[in-house]
């Protein structure tokens, strides 16, 4: 029993032995075959697109910036720290539940206007400072990236812009139920312009706040010709639709996201910080056994997984770039993989947000150009007496 027992001891301890050894010839293949592919696909980009890396385009786009007196960011960030945090208060209390359920079309309650009217008083001062953003065309936050883990902007005053397009917004539920359509078209074109102050931000988050301050500017807009018949401002505001119909600021969002992501998956490759935090999960550092062992079983898979993060955001850059059915067959085309695995875990955990972000794009454009026809049939009207 002592000879076969040797035996069987030496046999399996030899079998693992090799099995151990074919793993790591294995891994450490697959790893430097993944860094061969970076470097052939990071050459590719240099070559046609100089400065694309993360240090490069924020370096460029924070120099490009208007200065602060002109910086459609920074006097709309001045004009919000003027209003009144009893409002804040206000606006999230039961008071206003009405206005989530109030319909398109259907004038409100005149006590809850009453009250409202009451409350945006209250935010005069910044709402006048806040209507001289439209003086100016440009305007954008210096960002700079934190490491490890780019991914971790703050945010914070981007995110501000929403609350500021809401008080335009109810500036506007105001006017337009008192049949003031001047001052809810001025509401609705300021709340439009705020989208400048977010302007080309390279993150797909700062994105989806221009994406959603576009949104409460058209339903401004849709509210005001619901409940008034506008004589002034509508060519104007027409025009300005029009302009945000056409810009392609989604463009540098996705160029962002692409320059983020790579030195992401860089932090994460130098052992930086840990694969949860490099997913999305939060987090920059790589302390701990359960980060360690995170780091080894997935790195193997990172620098392949970089490679196809640059290919998917480049064509999905490329795709925003068109309109129609050729923006649609380019979207169709990018190379998402279509089975969820180990070997891309970093490509499922960090892309599919992307195809969410592009269809919220594409809705509120969509809108838009509806809303532009829309005024121009309105105004045919006003000026003929009958519809087009």
């Amino acid at each position: 029993m002592k000879k076969w027992f040797k035996r069987f001891f030496l046999f399996g301890g030899g079998l693992f032995l090799l099995v151990l050894l074919g793993v790591l010839i294995e891994w450490q293949f697959t790893m430097a075959r993944g860094r061969d592919q970076l470097t052939k696909a990071r050459a590719t980009l240099d070559a046609a697109e100089p400065g694309w890396r993360l240090d490069d385009l924020l370096a460029r786009r924070n120099g490009a910036l208007p200065p602060d007196d002109r910086n459609v960011a920074v006097i709309a960030a001045k004009a919000i720290a003027t209003f009144p945090e009893a409002f804040n208060k206000w606006d999230y209390s039961p008071e206003t539940e009405w206005r989530g359920e109030l319909k398109l079309g259907h004038l409100a309650d005149p006590k809850d206007i009453a009250a409202a009217r009451q409350q945006v008083k209250t935010l005069e001062p910044g709402l006048s400072s806040l209507h001289a953003i439209r003086q100016f065309p440009s305007g954008g936050i210096p960002l700079v990236a934190p490491r490890p883990n780019p991914m971790l902007f703050n945010l914070k005053e981007t995110q501000n812009f929403r609350n500021a397009a809401s008080r335009l917004d109810w500036l506007a539920i105001v006017a337009a139920n008192e049949n003031d359509p001047v001052t809810a078209i001025e509401a609705a074109r300021t709340g439009l312009h705020l989208r400048h102050a977010v302007g080309d931000e390279p993150t797909i988050i700062s994105q989806l706040v221009r994406i959603a301050l576009v949104a409460i500017a058209i339903r401004s807009t849709e509210r005001t010709l619901a409940l008034t018949e506008p004589k002034l401002g509508l060519a104007e505001l027409q025009a300005d639709l029009e302009k945000a119909l056409t810009e392609k600021r989604l463009v540098a969002g996705l160029e962002g996201e692409r320059a983020l992501i790579d030195a992401t998956l860089d932090d994460l490759a130098d052992g930086k910080m840990n694969a949860t935090a490099a997913g999305g999960m939060g987090g920059g550092g790589n302390g701990g056994l359960v980060s360690k062992l995170e780091n080894i079983a997935t790195s193997r898979f990172v620098r392949p997984n970089q490679v196809q993060l640059l290919e998917i955001l480049t064509a999905y850059r490329d795709a925003m770039k068109k309109t129609g059915a050729e923006r649609k067959a380019a979207i169709d085309a990018v190379p998402m993989p279509k089975v969820r695995s180990i070997t891309n875990i970093f490509v499922m955990l960090m892309a599919p947000a992307l195809e969410k972000v592009i269809e919220a794009e594409e809705r509120t454009e969509a809108t838009l150009g509806c809303l532009v026809v829309a005024i121009a049939c309105e105004r045919f009207r006003l000026q003929s007496g009958k519809w087009p």
